[in-house]
């Protein structure tokens, strides 16, 4: 038994026996319509549910839950306060270091990228480490992600200037990018004000989503509307750092449509006034920076084992300060200089709340922006790490720490991808800031770092390469998203990333694919005719599947669909079976050859001729040939059909060669059309009334109609529609298998039928005048 135990089941055995233990799952019924089997398996019809109602009461229950109880209150608190939960279980001996030296390495990147990017914002360099520091200490409190570092991001920085400069042109007053770095209690109207402002209106609109539980808005910003925006906006800010890059002042302020070019076009305008001094300490920068970022990092990181990447940027600054100040770059040469900076925490200052309305339609585009970027970043780190991340709660912690922020000098802060993966390596659990005072730094040593910082977004453009084989949508979707923002502002951009992403979702069912469907020999499954080869298909029975929902948008493709799908379906029945088809009735070939006698058969004495395929005599034949190969596949699933199973649709119904072969000879024989409806997700009112439309058309036409494998959900809207008045529920089935057994069983009760009908006379009276003679035998 121990033997046994070790080395496992014996899976030889499980194997011979196991049709036996899963005998359940096999068990064969009788083929049945949709309510016979209703009513054999009891059919519960679910209670009628309102989605917004649910929804509505989902959000009370979550705010009203936690007053029942002690206990509930505390669950709540611990869960709005992710600290008090990590805290108490801090693993001090193993995580404090990696904590200190993540902590640190991340606080030492935000200080030049605070301040670069404060220049970015349009605000004081002082303003950049404030943001450093504020908005990510309180995220500390409420966030459940691990690794996010929360602080300056180029994009929703770009877009804060937009947005402050769109208000400062509404108001006609003239926005200084820098202020006095010292005047910490500005003008009622300053960039210091409008900013801190800006941020408290963002925080409040992520307040409301959080209380609203609109995480779920994250969902319209897919990776590819994300990638292409964000690699358009960066175009905009690397052409609003040139003018730093080449010392060049005066420029005019561009807005609308196409302001991208322009602002390009007044840049080369005024290349011959360049000031050289201040481009050779750019592109000097630039190629420092690209060196130790590119080269010195990698390398480091191979011979030292380092886990986290040297901070070249911070390095850079410290450097770009002590020349200039050591040949007074900004007295001797013109460099433009940040200045002082003030030492010390600066006093709140209450938003001025008058200006919301004013921003409040750039605040819900840049909460947009953040809330998609956060999340969506927060949910592959926690992926990759094993660990949960709540997005509800993350709405809080980004609305707080932007609201509680604003009383201080910041400006609108986001995820850093480029930070959070320091603290990924870096393997921390919580974030950490320091504040750098930098007074003689040179400006365009900021856009340098600015512009390097970019590098890792403009490579997103590689993207296009991979996606262009996997999804021309997903392609789509990216290049629309780059050029929309590129050649409008960063808000117009996003708007029409997003509109364009939704409209893709109505162009794939506007025209969806669809197929001809065919029994797998051997097997009661129904696959794509054309993508196997070992199949059976059955004289007179069509299989049609429309991969889509059934909406207003594709109702029109679908009743074209279905005529095109039924008329080449007809041709291929006629090819095969020596007939042609008008209308829905089957017509014998007219020829006077000898091997055209081959598909007739005289009955009895009063010479009247059918198609052989039709007799009563041939069907019993067939029937019984049927019967054997179906035994035959139980006994022996693994045998291949004969040649004629197990074509499929050929590829060349519409071959008119193929129509000038048949003849004129009726048959009465009805033909069935099953729709397998497993696509239909749902279906509106418009395509309710299109699938009324098919079915009364098909009858006029003598074919008979079935419905295969509709969703309950859909026949309940059948029922609510009155569509059951139209179509009786008899022709609905519970699987194709079921219409596909019952349209076979009517096939054959007609053909063995057919002679006793008085109307066989009248149908081949014009056969009997061609007098087609055929020996007896």
């Amino acid at each position: 038994m121990a033997q046994d135990a070790e080395d496992g089941p014996d899976f030889l055995d499980v194997e011979q026996h196991g049709w036996n233990l899963n005998s359940p799952l096999y068990t064969s019924r009788p083929p049945m319509n949709q309510e016979e089997f209703d009513k054999r398996f009891c059919y519960r019809t679910p209670r009628n549910s309102n989605i917004l109602k649910e929804r509505a009461s989902a959000l009370l229950r979550y705010y009203y839950r936690p007053c029942l109880s002690g206990r509930s209150l505390t669950n709540f608190f611990l869960n709005f306060f992710p600290i008090l939960q990590w805290l108490p279980n801090y693993e001090w001996k193993n995580w404090f270091a990696s904590d200190i030296i993540g902590g640190i390495v991340t606080g030492v990147m935000h200080v030049p990228q605070g301040i670069a990017y404060a220049q970015l914002a349009g605000v004081d360099a002082v303003v950049g480490l404030y943001t450093s520091f504020f908005p990510p200490l309180i995220y500390m409190f409420f966030g459940t992600s691990r690794h996010n570092s929360i602080g300056s991001f180029a994009v929703v920085a770009l877009m804060s200037n937009v947005a402050m400069n769109r208000l400062f042109d509404a108001r006609g007053e003239l926005s200084n990018n820098f202020n006095n770095a010292s005047d910490l209690n500005p003008s009622p109207l300053s960039p210091i004000i409008v900013s801190s402002t800006l941020a408290c209106c963002i925080g409040l609109v992520t307040l409301a989503m959080g209380i609203l539980r609109l995480d779920m808005i994250s969902t319209y910003f897919s990776d590819q509307v994300v990638a292409g925006f964000t690699t358009g906006a960066s175009v905009h800010v690397f052409a609003a750092q040139l003018k730093f890059i080449f010392g060049l002042s005066g420029l005019p302020a561009r807005s609308g449509a196409g302001n991208l070019i322009m602002k390009f076009y007044d840049i080369c305008k005024r290349i011959p006034q360049i000031h050289i001094p201040t481009f050779t300490v750019s592109v000097i920068s630039i190629i420092l920076l690209c060196i130790g970022k590119e080269f010195l990092n990698p390398l480091l990181k191979k011979h030292f084992k380092l886990t986290v990447p040297i901070p070249f940027e911070l390095f850079l600054m410290v450097l770009g300060t002590f020349l200039s100040f050591l040949f007074h770059g900004h007295s001797k040469f013109g460099l433009e200089i940040v200045d002082h900076i003030p030492a010390g925490i600066p006093t709140p200052i209450m938003p001025d709340l008058t200006l919301l309305p004013e921003l409040l339609p750039d605040a819900i585009a840049i909460a947009a922006v953040v809330m998609a970027v956060h999340i969506s970043l927060a949910k592959i780190i926690a992926k990759k790490k094993c660990y949960r991340v709540d997005p509800g709660q993350e709405l809080f912690a980004l609305g707080f720490s932007s609201t509680l922020s604003s009383f201080f000098p910041v400006y609108p802060v986001s995820c850093s991808l480029g930070r959070t993966l320091v603290n990924v390596e870096a393997n921390t659990k919580t974030q950490l800031s320091t504040i750098f005072s930098c007074t003689f730094l040179a400006a365009c040593v900021l856009s340098s770092i600015i512009i390097v910082a970019l590098k890792g977004i403009f490579r997103k453009i590689a993207d296009l390469r991979r996606l262009w084989p996997l999804s021309r949508i997903d392609f789509s979707i990216w290049l629309v998203s780059f050029v929309s923002t590129v050649c409008w502002d960063v808000c117009q951009g996003l708007v029409i990333s997003i509109g364009f992403a939704l409209l893709t979702t109505v162009f794939r069912t506007q025209w969806p694919r669809w197929h001809f469907l065919a029994n797998l020999s051997g097997t009661n499954d129904f696959r794509d005719a054309e993508r196997y080869e070992l199949i059976h298909t059955f004289p007179g029975i069509c299989i049609f599947r429309f991969d889509s929902p059934l909406l207003f948008t594709n109702v029109d493709n679908f009743k074209e669909t279905i005529h095109k799908a039924f008329q080449r379906w007809k041709r291929y029945q006629g090819a095969q079976l020596g007939l042609h088809v008008v209308g829905s009735t089957l017509r014998l070939r007219q020829t006077t050859s000898t091997p055209s006698l081959q598909i007739f058969t005289k009955l009895g004495s009063n010479g009247i001729v059918v198609p052989a395929n039709l007799s009563p005599q041939s069907n019993l034949q067939r029937k019984r040939e049927d019967d054997d190969e179906n035994n035959q596949n139980e006994r022996q699933p693994e045998d291949e059909d004969t040649e004629a199973n197990t074509e499929a649709f050929p590829q060349d119904f519409n071959n008119q060669k193929t129509l000038e072969k048949i003849g004129s000879f009726d048959s009465p024989q009805h033909l069935h059309f099953i729709v397998d409806c497993s696509g239909f997700t749902f279906v509106d009112c418009m395509g309710v009334n299109a699938l009324k439309e098919i079915f009364t058309e098909m009858r006029q036409q003598r074919v008979r109609v079935y419905f295969a494998a509709a969703k309950a959900p859909v026949r309940d809207l059948f029922e609510k529609c009155g569509f059951y008045e139209y179509v009786p529920k008899r022709n609905f089935y519970p699987t194709i298998r079921d219409a596909v057994a019952i349209a076979r069983m009517r096939r054959n009760a007609s053909s063995q039928n057919l002679l006793e009908e008085s109307i066989i006379h009248r149908v081949y009276d014009e056969i009997e005048t061609m007098q087609i003679t055929q020996p007896e035998q």
